[in-house]
């Protein structure tokens, strides 16, 4: 059984981890394989065998239309409730990656350059949206990059300049089963737990 430090020693070991069961799910005809012999089983296998393709945007970019006249009077209360919902998951989840990483001052609660750090992170999704994408933000599955020693912006621009390549081989990725990752994520939550009781103080004896 893999430890917490034994894990520590092998860097990359949960990337090697998912492409490890993710080649092993891609044969047909075996007990795990994301391509069983069935109507989804074969779309699957027909895209993954693309390997490389890449789907121009023609219908997402700037397709907004800012004509509030069509909307019922729901789409306030939808847009309230998506802003406040976001707000609270891109705060927490980047102030919890700066927990983990271990930057945040015990004293202050504060973490250097956080004004920008905050910002960034609401530009980031702003233009996103512009782009029809999903949040530009940061997420938990960054913990994993953490642990692997990732805790510069050199990261974040390896990373960005990885999910531009990813791009033009969208059926690999795409056909990456959800136990190769699922794992991962499980070990992260459990090594993001440190920070539960790290702010608890010691139980006092009444002796």
């Amino acid at each position: 059984m893999l430890t917490d430090n034994a894990i520590d020693k092998v860097r990359g070991a949960i990337i090697v981890g998912i492409a490890i069961v993710s080649i092993c799910s891609w044969p047909r005809d075996t007990a795990i394989t994301f391509f069983p012999r069935s109507v989804i089983g074969d779309s699957r296998f027909d895209f993954f065998k693309n390997v490389v393709g890449f789907h121009p945007i023609k219908r997402i970019l700037l397709a907004q239309d800012w004509d509030l006249t069509k909307v019922g009077g729901q789409f306030a209360l939808a847009v309230f409730t998506m802003l406040y919902v976001d707000i609270l998951d891109a705060t927490g989840t980047l102030y919890s990656m700066a927990r983990f990483s271990g930057v945040v001052d015990p004293v202050t609660g504060d973490f250097p350059k956080s004004t920008l750090a905050y910002c960034a992170d609401a530009m980031a999704i702003s233009i996103g949206s512009l782009f029809g994408s999903s949040p530009v933000t940061a997420f938990v599955e960054s913990g994993a990059g953490i642990q692997e020693g990732g805790r510069t912006g050199l990261t974040a621009i390896t990373t960005g300049i990885l999910f531009f390549v990813s791009l033009f081989f969208a059926p690999i990725f795409a056909s990456i089963p959800p136990w190769a990752t699922g794992g991962a994520l499980i070990l992260v939550g459990c090594m993001m737990m440190r920070g539960v009781v790290s702010g608890v103080p010691p139980i006092q004896s009444n002796q």
